[in-house]
């Protein structure tokens, strides 16, 4: 089944054209429901991942300087792997090596910089004896890019080598304390591309 979506915004004057959804899906409330909605501020855009990307409206020109993710589940017996973070800006990686922070970490090779090396079969993981990952206690990664961009674009890999599912949130922030949802995902693994429109 194949559905296209038009949402318009009554607040500003675009509107934004999704033509997707190969699987097949119920429509509910307008939406194709092949995997979830999810909101930037009052933005509304529809995430098709992984099946195909995502548009993002980005409510401020202050630009990104953290990005984020956090995990509330992971059926690879409560550790959380991240295999790879980029952030595209003029088609550079500019996460490529910039520090990276978590609560949770087994260290050594999997420690957080390993998310963010440029190799896709090096991962950050985080350590099964700590609390979670839960709603309550959350297994997270942060990503510095030391200095403010208006990137294109957000890939995070999850699904490495091993394919482990998990249930988890992108977020991104100018300032390490107010954060913008641009993802999420509930049970599922893959490659996901969140392309961001300023």
């Amino acid at each position: 089944m194949k559905k296209s979506i038009i949402l318009f915004l009554s607040f500003v004057t675009f509107a934004i054209f999704f033509t997707s959804c190969e699987k097949d899906g119920d429509v509910i409330n307008n939406y194709c429901n092949c995997d979830t909605v999810s909101y930037v501020d009052t933005i509304m855009y529809y995430d098709t991942i992984p099946y195909y990307d995502t548009i993002i409206i980005i409510p401020s020109d202050d630009g990104i300087r953290y990005i984020k993710f956090e995990s509330t589940y992971s059926d690879d017996d409560e550790q959380v792997n991240v295999y790879e973070i980029q952030a595209f800006y003029n088609n550079i990686n500019i996460a490529l090596n910039k520090p990276a922070t978590a609560n949770s970490t087994r260290g050594g090779n999997e420690a957080p910089q390993s998310a963010i090396d440029g190799n896709a079969n090096s991962r950050w993981s985080s350590d099964r004896v700590d609390a979670g990952p839960d709603i309550n206690n959350p297994h997270y990664i942060v990503v510095d890019l030391n200095g403010t961009y208006k990137i294109n674009s957000v890939v995070v890999n999850i699904q490495g080598w091993d394919s482990w599912k998990q249930t988890f949130k992108v977020y991104v922030s100018k300032d390490n304390l107010n954060w913008n949802v641009i993802g999420e995902g509930d049970n599922v693994t893959g490659i996901f591309t969140y392309n961001l429109q300023w």
